[in-house]
């Protein structure tokens, strides 16, 4: 099974294009979880406002 980084060095992808692609979307998926952290901590918040309303 070839990886993602195998794929990209046959399509002839050098080392460095391929550290800064990599970088990047771990990068990308960081910021990612990060967002969905703070959405779900800012659902709770209302939840518990509109719970607090009834």
């Amino acid at each position: 099974m070839r990886t993602m980084f195998d794929r990209m060095q046959q399509a002839g992808w050098n080392f460095g294009e391929i550290e800064i692609a990599a970088k990047t979307l771990l990068w990308a998926q960081r910021r990612a979880l990060e967002e969905n952290a703070m959405l779900e901590a800012n659902l709770a918040i209302l939840r518990a406002v509109e719970r607090a309303r009834r």
